[in-house]
């Protein structure tokens, strides 16, 4: 899970391999500034025996959230 990132992404891939995985975006409202939490699917058939290291691709430069939670909307 990555939480607090406002950019959009491009791919996400286990590191040294190609092949995108899939995500989803939840708790993102439409007209609030907050970003959701992007959850990141890993299948067992692509996880190394020790540590996995997801690559994600962001549309442009690093963008993380750094406000307070909830219905703000100028923060």
């Amino acid at each position: 899970m990555i939480k607090g990132l406002k950019n959009s992404i491009k791919k996400v891939s286990v590191l040294g391999s190609d092949k995108p995985l899939t995500y989803k975006v939840v708790g993102k409202i439409s007209w609030s500034v907050v970003p959701g939490l992007t959850y990141i699917t890993i299948p067992e058939s692509v996880q190394d025996k020790y540590m996995s290291v997801i690559k994600v691709e962001l549309n442009g430069k690093l963008d993380l959230y750094r406000g307070k939670g909830g219905f703000l909307t100028n923060e």
